[in-house]
């Protein structure tokens, strides 16, 4: 198929016009010292989009894959939730509840309502990684769970994907690794990627093909040392922090995603860990896949390895362009470190309110966010309006559902041999046979010799009945990846439960028996 125009990115780059006032402010730092700040805004030129170098050897092999491009945009995102202690509390009254929210539907509320996200704009296409970035309760993780698709209700501003708003089809586009990772602890990583490999890749691929992509995907994130290694908890020990959320990251590149979305992926990680996991991520991205990820304090290896920086502070973006143009564009406005440091350490400081332990007032924050409203945002918005739309071809595709999973029946199978597995496996299970011999011995010493004759008699026969079936329903437990398939949409919630519930009823009713 011959590449439309409009596929090829074109590098530009455009000057923002000075603002026509310069000024200066005086700040008293903690040492008794006072310190200058002059404000000035020059000439501020940045890239539009990020510069790949296609000729770079550490591409990794997912780079056969060809995933479907997705162009994403996003512009005046605003998310609100209510304020706790006045509505939708957990422990409102049902009516009232109801009351409130058709009151909130009406308009009748909003002074309930806490503004989170107050206005994001951005964009990011293929072979390019966005950070969020910005201190802990800036909106990081609700921004990138609205472009997920996981939260909706209350949520303003404009979001499109290959300009189309987001539909079901999306859904098996989108590879969303949480912060806490959701893996069975019993299971191997190989284990762990082959039973979501036959969950989830569709079910025309053959056995072969889809131990072949299991294969591929180890090879790729290098876990090759660790493929027979338990995932491991909080009582059993397992991979390192780095193997487990490369595990997470290959559990969802499986299904080919054309959107990854992070939250946190280096958390927890030492800063060599969290170094070759951006490596990876690099390959990823290189093979033509978008990806945002939420990131807190990234090290300086790290944040030269992201295409563009989203800088937000108190729901405020403070900064949106290129990761290696961010300290010029705070030069300009006469914020520059006094020492050498890490350029995300100086901007978070920025966010935060606090430079080299100078405190700055809460209106230096401000400035700066008014100073994005002035230069940064007005040229983003200009330049998603002028960019051409996708073409055609990608504005049909990404409304198609992928071709995915297997049948009911096929999912049982997986789902029952996965959970015998890790049953078979599970510590506590010993724990489960001890307790049962227990409570048997207990109620064959309080039921012994006991009779039918009279109703009180009868009425004991009825209890020690239900006694003996209570482990049926207390010990039934529920996956921890529901709401992943859920959000995945490689299978109903209800159904991946019912299922858990049949394969939970073999080992509830032998521990007992």
């Amino acid at each position: 198929m011959e590449e439309s125009k409009d596929d090829q990115v074109e590098e530009r780059t455009s000057a923002l016009s000075p603002p026509p006032a310069m000024g200066s402010m005086q700040i008293a730092g903690s040492n008794g010292f006072a310190h200058s700040i002059e404000f000035m805004s020059q000439t501020y030129l940045r890239n539009r989009y990020s510069e790949i170098d296609i000729e770079d050897n550490t591409t990794l092999n997912l780079s056969k894959d060809q995933p479907l491009p997705i162009f994403l945009k996003f512009e005046d995102v605003e998310y609100k939730v209510r304020n706790n202690g006045q509505a939708g509390g957990s422990s409102m009254n049902p009516v009232k509840a109801v009351v409130s929210k058709v009151a909130s539907q009406l308009s009748l509320e909003q002074d309930n309502y806490k503004q989170i996200l107050k206005g994001i704009t951005g964009s990011i296409g293929p072979g390019e990684i966005l950070a969020l970035m910005g201190p802990s309760g800036s909106g990081k993780t609700t921004l990138l769970n609205i472009i997920g698709g996981r939260l909706k209700d209350n949520v303003k501003g404009k979001i499109t994907y290959n300009d189309i708003p987001y539909n079901a089809a999306l859904r098996r586009r989108v590879g969303f690794v949480t912060q806490d990772d959701v893996l069975l602890p019993q299971l191997t990583v190989e284990e762990t990627l082959v039973f979501a490999a036959f969950l989830r890749l569709p079910g025309n691929m053959s056995r072969q093909q889809k131990y072949a992509r299991v294969e591929t995907i180890i090879k790729d994130l290098g876990l090759e040392r660790c493929r027979h290694t338990r995932i491991g908890g909080g009582f059993i020990k397992g991979i390192s922090g780095g193997e487990r959320k490369r595990t997470s990251i290959g559990h969802e590149i499986l299904v080919d995603p054309s959107l990854l979305l992070l939250d946190e992926p280096t958390s927890g990680l030492d800063s060599t860990s969290a170094n070759r996991l951006l490596h990876i991520l690099q390959g990823i991205a290189k093979a033509g896949r978008t990806i945002i990820t939420t990131i807190h304090q990234p090290s300086s290896r790290i944040f030269h390895t992201f295409d563009k920086i989203l800088l937000i502070s108190d729901g405020y973006p403070v900064y949106y362009g290129k990761a290696r143009d961010s300290m010029d564009y705070f030069a300009s406005l006469r914020f520059m470190p006094e020492i050498a440091m890490n350029p995300a350490e100086f901007m978070l400081d920025l966010a935060t309110g606090q430079v080299n332990d100078i405190s700055i007032p809460q209106d230096i924050v401000q400035y700066l966010q008014g100073m994005y409203k002035t230069q940064l945002e007005p040229k983003e918005k200009e330049d998603n309006h002028r960019n051409k739309k996708a073409p055609e071809h990608l504005q049909a595709a990404i409304q198609v559902k992928k071709e995915w999973t297997s049948s009911w029946l096929e999912q049982f199978r997986i789902i029952y041999k996965r959970t015998f597995k890790e049953r078979c496996r599970d510590y506590f299970d010993k724990l489960r046979l001890v307790q049962a011999l227990g409570i048997a011995v207990l109620l064959g010493l309080l039921w012994w010799k006991s009779q039918t004759a009279t109703e009180a008699q009868l009425r004991d026969q009825v209890i020690k009945w239900f006694q003996k079936k209570l482990p049926h329903f207390i010990n039934s437990t529920q996956s921890p990846d529901s709401l992943l398939c859920h959000f995945a949409d490689w299978s109903d919630v209800l159904h991946l439960h019912i299922l858990d519930i049949i394969v939970n009823i073999r080992g509830s009713i032998r521990v007992p028996i």
